[in-house]
């Protein structure tokens, strides 16, 4: 059996696809695609891509189903293993989470005339901002929006680098019962599927969408979407494995294809002074063609901004950015309205230059503000209530709720704190551990 290398991709039973990292003396770090962190995972626990299939280990995803609702309770405590909130439970799982939704719903287009609309989420480190981001998302998906998400790092993935930006967010694009391997392709697709003629977004010069939304058309059309289908989600999706050109070589030698009939454009020009004019184009753009598609529009969630600041090299450019969003979000820029909200999380610190920016790009845009509530010790406690009535289902336990237990796990986390997660997802951890040493359920 080949070793596990760093860079390959792998695959948990409940956490899903994930990417080597490193290694350590009790097992392997992978990233996660979907909930974008890092955990340590048991190496008998992963599918690894370059193993002989008839070789690999028995994992979870071999083992007999366990029968619905059980699995479904026990994948949800996995993931509160590893400190994440399942998506499942939610609603359930946040305290606070009634007047977080109602916030939310007067945030997102539909409340607001189909508007655009820019928030901010803003609280301390460790108060809970990427779990408020992922209730956001819950709920657009709920009401009906496609969804994308980014955490920047001021360095890989940052305001500065517009195409890789829209890269990484165009890879976690996902909605309501929507799921699919080239999702901002797919997007196109639903919408020519409705019978709708490629949009207008440019405004004037180069109208990159429409010009890839046409080219997308005649591909489906011909009969030629299944050959190309995976080059084309690359050039809209903003990767860089192909060029435009490739991808539009490969389409013309089609025979029943004209030369001058095919246009493939990066969504990102080659002009630096153009590029944040191209990225809001191609964001709001997008949001345009997902409700062609059947979606009520585009919602948008950046976590981590504050560290655009500290590690990014070209800050200039983030502000430049901002700067192009501001003007479309306040209307002077010439381009439509159409029905995206971004929603931005940051620390919120006076002083921090990388905040003030949002917070001129939300004022300036007639947006609003949602301060992170501090948890307090009783809401944890009522927390750890609600995971342990979980963990008993997927247990089968009869035991009551050992509120001592509850109360040491508080005091634990609150005296240690927890890592750069802070002390609600240490508090999530430390508690399911404590379960699973007080129960010691084996997971079969």
């Amino acid at each position: 059996m080949g070793k596990p290398q760093i860079g390959e991709r792998v695959t948990h039973a409940i956490l899903g696809l994930g990417e080597i990292i490193g290694f350590t003396a009790k097992g392997i770090r992978v990233k996660l695609e979907k909930q974008r962190k890092v955990v340590e995972l048991n190496e008998d626990d992963l599918q690894f891509q370059n193993h002989d299939p008839d070789e690999v280990k028995a994992s979870p995803i071999s083992k007999p189903i366990i029968r619905f609702p059980l699995f479904e309770y026990r994948q949800a405590v996995d993931a509160l293993r590893f400190g994440l909130v399942p998506e499942k439970y939610i609603e359930q799982l946040t305290i606070g989470f009634t007047e977080l939704e109602k916030w939310v719903l007067g945030r997102l287009p539909a409340a607001n005339n189909n508007l655009p609309q820019v928030s901010e989420v803003f609280g301390p480190f460790g108060s809970g901002k990427s779990h408020t981001m992922s209730v956001i998302r819950y709920i657009a998906k709920r009401e009906g929006y496609a969804v994308v998400r980014v955490e920047v790092d001021g360095q890989n993935i940052s305001l500065s680098d517009p195409e890789k930006l829209l890269s990484s967010l165009w890879s976690t694009l996902e909605a309501k019962d929507y799921e699919s391997p080239t999702p901002l392709l797919d997007l196109y697709v639903k919408s020519i599927e409705r019978g709708n003629p490629a949009p207008q977004i440019a405004p004037r010069g180069t109208d990159r969408i429409r010009d890839n939304y046409s080219t997308i058309k005649l591909v489906k059309e011909r009969g030629h979407l299944d050959k190309y289908g995976d080059v084309l989600d690359i050039i809209v999706s903003s990767s860089d494995e192909y060029t435009a050109n490739q991808v539009a070589v490969m389409i013309r030698k089609e025979p029943n294809i004209y030369r001058s009939e095919v246009t493939v454009r990066r969504m990102i020009g080659q002009r630096v002074g153009d590029r944040p004019y191209d990225f809001v184009e191609s964001l709001v753009g997008h949001g345009h063609v997902s409700e062609l598609a059947g979606f009520k529009g585009l919602v948008v969630t950046i976590d981590e901004f504050e560290v655009e600041r500290v590690n990014s090299a070209k800050f200039d450019r983030v502000l430049d950015l901002l700067t192009v969003l501001t003007e479309y979000f306040n209307g002077t820029l010439d381009h439509n309205n159409y029905p995206v909200s971004i929603f931005f999380a940051t620390v919120g610190q006076e002083g921090n230059i990388s905040d003030s920016s949002i917070d001129n790009l939300v004022e300036s845009a007639g947006g609003d503000y949602y301060e992170i509530p501090e948890m307090k010790p009783s809401e944890r406690f009522k927390l750890a209530q609600r995971m342990y009535k979980l963990y008993s289902k997927a247990y089968d336990i009869e035991s009551q709720f050992d509120q001592q237990l509850a109360k040491e796990i508080e005091r634990k986390a609150s005296k240690h704190g927890g890592d750069d997660s802070g002390i609600l997802r240490a508090f999530i951890k430390r508690y399911i551990a404590a379960l699973d040493k007080a129960y010691g359920p084996s997971g079969g």
